[in-house]
């Protein structure tokens, strides 16, 4: 027979003991204190006992003191200020830029992606808006996920006429270094929108986007799609600190009319569809040729049915020939397809059939 080791027995009332041990352990864990919690002269007190009775206090001089104080800053501030070289390098032109696009993805569907967010590309805005209510689309799908860090903030309140009634708060602009705000309020437009809307957003959407997606939200019937926007509804300046280092920081921020700041928060999407980047830049880039409905809609191979058998037809044959030739097909490759854009198309069959 084998030599089994036995166990020790533990009693019931050991293990209780030791549960309960535990869990006082964890409830009296206390976070530990932050800087937050000092006050002015609690700060100074601390770092006159690091400069003179800490173990490397030779080390720590007023410089290195105050390098590590700025660099703090900086971390706790994130996007709004940032240490730069004072002579840019000359910038990189990027490989595609996204161009407008306007397109009847299907009966009464009507899609609109901006590319400038400029004063030039309003007439393009008047126009298609005019072909969609021509076309009698009840929904439209607002593409902001086109980087736009600077925005021109007058073209964007001339954009948003076209969806909010006129004589209407749209957001201030506020500078530490004026007294009064600038503000911005819509104005009468030709034609408004009048019909739902579907917002698509993404962590690419910045500046005017997030400015366009929060005001139609709060004056219109709309859902928006993707992931979570930047923050950066903020002007940034830049001040030179000595020859080779400049300070970026926000020295203006847009606030919305109940004095709401988006910056560093963004906007969280009414439904989390993630998607790679570089999968919505390819889409971007094969729509300034072709139809963006391609990169929506599926497209299935076709397959022998009871129609095909009636009619004496084989819909396969052409896609085995090609087979047997060795040739790849359509059907073949993976298609590119953006899945923000579907889920929109899906969310807006399901309102239009279930309308009524």
């Amino acid at each position: 027979m084998p030599n089994h080791r036995r166990l020790p027995v533990v009693s019931r009332p050991t293990v209780a003991f030791a549960a309960l041990l535990l869990a006082g352990t964890l409830l009296s864990a206390e976070p530990a204190p932050t800087p937050d919690a000092l006050s002015q002269a609690d700060l100074q007190a601390a770092f006159k006992v690091l400069r003179t009775q800490f173990i490397g206090a030779g080390s720590l001089d007023y410089d290195t003191i105050n390098r590590s104080a700025l660099d703090g800053l900086l971390e706790r501030l994130g996007q709004g200020a940032e240490l730069v070289p004072a002579k840019a390098a000359k910038a990189e032109e990027p490989d595609s830029v996204p161009k407008f696009h306007a397109e009847m993805l299907r009966d009464k569907l009507a899609y609109l992606r901006l590319a400038e967010y400029s004063a030039a590309e309003m007439a393009k805005v008047e126009t298609e808006l005019n072909r969609f209510r021509d076309a009698k689309a009840d929904f439209l799908i607002l593409d902001l996920r086109v980087p736009q860090a600077k925005a021109d903030l007058e073209a964007t309140a001339r954009f948003l006429d076209r969806f909010v009634a006129p004589d209407t708060m749209l957001y201030r602009v506020v500078r530490p270094s004026e007294k009064t705000p600038q503000l911005y309020i819509s104005k009468q437009a030709a034609q408004r929108w009048k019909s739902p809307i579907i917002l698509l957003l993404d962590s690419e959407t910045c500046g005017a986007g997030e400015l366009i997606a929060a005001t139609i939200q709060r004056n219109y019937p709309a859902f928006s799609i993707g992931e979570a926007t930047l923050g950066r509804t903020v002007e940034y300046q830049q001040i030179p600190l000595n020859e080779v280092v400049a300070l970026h920081f926000a020295s203006a921020e847009i606030l919305l009319p109940d004095d709401q700041s988006l910056f560093r928060k963004g906007i969280k999407p009414t439904y989390l569809v993630p998607q790679p980047i570089d999968l919505k830049h390819r889409v971007f880039d094969a729509t300034s040729y072709e139809p963006l409905r391609k990169h929506v809609f599926e497209q299935s191979r076709p397959r022998l049915n009871e129609a095909a058998l009636v009619h004496a037809t084989d819909p396969e044959l052409d896609y085995h020939l090609a087979r047997a030739r060795g040739e790849t097909t359509p059907y073949d490759v993976v298609p590119l397809l953006d899945k923000v854009v579907q889920r929109a198309v899906d969310l807006v069959i399901t309102l239009q059939r279930t309308a009524k």
